[in-house]
């Protein structure tokens, strides 16, 4: 009974089947919903394989075919203009109607078929490129801002095309080969005003360009190509201006130079701050190097730009500090903004101070003094934003700059000239204390304590010491008479009494306070102290100054000696 259901059922089932599928061949479908919309797909153009992007070998030949026959038209227009059928001022209107007919027949096959292989685009591209440099630079032609104005049309274009139908190489070569055909265009006579503004545009294309990851190298080549340009165009200014000759000094549009490099500053910095605050748009090797790197070729070619026109550099560097300020100001906004990521505001931070580094003597007119102040000010001003972030490698930077400002003072002369020994001394002490006291308001705080490390603490401890013993130094050197051979053998004793003298102050203090950065300091003074005198005063020295010289480094190493056996008994 059983058996005989099973294979009633069986036959059931298999009934069923065959009413669902009378010829067997067909597979079964899954059932349609009413309210999903059918995709929307693209018709399948002539030449174009159905099964992908990528032709077939019958469309590549028929591309080919394609491409031959627009080469042979182009060519049958330039022989008819070569041999003076028609006007040659006509032909290279009708050549540049053809390329742009090719353009907008690209354009239009892509927005009906999608992704297809930009022939036609890339034809009309490169014919308008060729159209437009034969012209204006061979047969003069075009006009100046014609040329450069077919040349913007062609970036623009070839740019809305590649970005709206995802197609990298129209973009590519339509905004790297514009950049190229712009800076060559009459070279080395360009319009110079013309082809920066071009490359501008270059460059905000290749910025957005990079939305595709096809093209996102693209900005590189770009920015160089820019930097390359604005040396060009200094150097040009320079030999005319060494020259004297009026007409050509015209011609070079000098008045648009400041200008233009202050547009191309900005717009580089906008470039960054975009790709900092929309994290779609972020690239990380973008926000490194593009700021720091456009520092520092900006402002010694505007620096160089003043002093080739006769013109003070005192306005250049006083726009620098004012960039410089404005770019400490978005390494704060920054900081607040991106969360977790410190990489963009040492970046801006890093510009910052080189930028001040480059700016700030020549814009207070060489007044050293307050230029060291204010460099050391701006260093600490760091140092204590960075504890808002714990941003150590901004830290970092802060302390190098300290450093560089030490040894702009003492290798410059700042610290110790010979003609003001008192303002020496005294400049040398208030940036020590300003150290000192740097130092202390951060190791008394309590939340400074556990994250102001060895390296960075001692950093800045060294710098002060450094400062003082400046001080003492030039104590020494406005005491002695520099002509007599033993006065100076009592100077060469008392550096290395100070050094080795200081290191036994550091080493009470240290232990006085139970405070191993200070030790630490008193270490690297010691050894710097060992250096002196077993390096320089055993040779150099005789007498009562070696003696004492050897005698104070002896006592301060047993002093030592005893101050570590002591601090690690205590520490452990």
């Amino acid at each position: 009974m059983l058996r005989e259901q099973v294979e009633q059922l069986d036959a059931k089932v298999s009934s069923m089947a065959l009413q669902r599928d009378p010829g067997g061949s067909q597979p079964a479908r899954a059932p349609t919903s009413p309210f999903r919309k059918p995709a929307h797909t693209h018709p399948t153009p002539e030449g174009a394989d159905s099964r992908g992007v990528l032709p077939s070998t019958a469309a590549f030949l028929s591309n080919a075919a394609v491409l031959c026959f627009l080469l042979l038209l182009a060519l049958l227009l330039r022989t008819i203009v070569e041999r003076e059928i028609i006007e040659p001022v006509l032909g290279t209107y009708l050549g540049v109607g053809y390329a742009a007919l090719l353009i907008l027949y690209g354009y239009q096959r892509h927005h009906r078929y999608g992704r297809v292989p930009p022939l036609y685009t890339v034809s009309g591209t490169l014919l308008l490129f060729t159209v437009v440099y034969e012209t204006y630079s061979r047969f003069h032609l075009l006009s100046a801002i014609l040329s450069y104005t077919l040349l913007l049309l062609a970036i623009v274009s070839t740019t809305h095309t590649g970005m709206k139908f995802r197609s990298p190489v129209p973009l590519i070569l339509g905004v790297l080969g514009g950049a190229l055909v712009g800076i060559t265009l009459g070279f080395p006579n360009l319009s110079f005003q013309y082809a920066a503004l071009l490359l501008l545009v270059a460059n905000l294309a290749a910025y957005f360009a990079m939305d595709l990851r096809a093209s996102r190298w693209l900005i590189w080549p770009i920015v160089v190509l820019s930097t390359l340009f604005w040396l060009v165009w200094l150097e040009k200014l320079r030999g005319t201006f060494h020259s004297g000759i009026q007409e050509d000094i015209d011609t070079l549009a000098t008045i648009y130079f400041l200008p233009l490099l202050c547009l191309f500053v900005l717009i580089y910095i906008g470039m960054v701050l975009y790709s900092v605050m929309v994290p779609e748009r972020s690239d990380p090797l973008l926000e490194r190097i593009l700021p720091l790197a456009t520092v520092l070729w900006a402002f010694p070619i505007a620096k160089e730009m003043a002093v080739a026109t006769g013109h003070s550099e005192v306005g250049v560097a006083k726009a620098g500090v004012v960039l410089a300020a404005g770019l400490l100001m978005l390494a704060t906004i920054v900081a607040m903004h991106k969360g977790k990521s410190r990489a963009p505001t040492s970046t801006f931070t890093v510009s910052s101070m080189v930028l001040l580094g480059m700016a700030l003597p020549s814009a207070l007119g060489g007044n050293m003094s307050m230029v060291l102040v204010i460099w050391s000010l701006v260093a600490f001003l760091v140092m204590a934003m960075s504890r808002v972030r714990e941003n150590r490698l901004s830290r970092a930077v802060a302390h190098t700059f300290l450093l560089f400002a030490c040894a702009v003072g003492v290798i410059g002369g700042t610290l110790t000239s010979p003609s003001s020994y008192l303002a020496g001394i005294s400049l040398s002490l208030l940036l020590a204390i300003l150290c000192l006291v740097y130092y202390y308001w951060c190791w008394r705080r309590s939340s400074f304590r556990t994250t102001f490390s060895t390296v960075p603490s001692v950093a800045v401890l060294v710098i002060a010491v450094a400062y003082l013993f400046t001080a003492g130094r030039t104590v020494l050197l406005s005491l002695i008479d520099q002509n007599d051979q033993g006065g100076m053998m009592n100077f060469q004793a008392g550096e290395s009494i100070l050094i080795t003298g200081g290191a036994m102050l550091l080493m009470w203090t240290g232990s006085k306070l139970k405070n191993h950065d200070v030790l630490t300091t008193s270490m690297i003074a010691l050894l710097l102290g060992a250096i002196k005198v077993f390096g320089f005063d055993l040779f150099h020295l005789r007498d009562l100054p070696l003696l004492l010289s050897v005698l104070v480094f002896g006592t301060s190493a047993a002093m030592g000696s005893f101050t570590w056996k002591r601090w690690h008994q205590f520490s452990g």
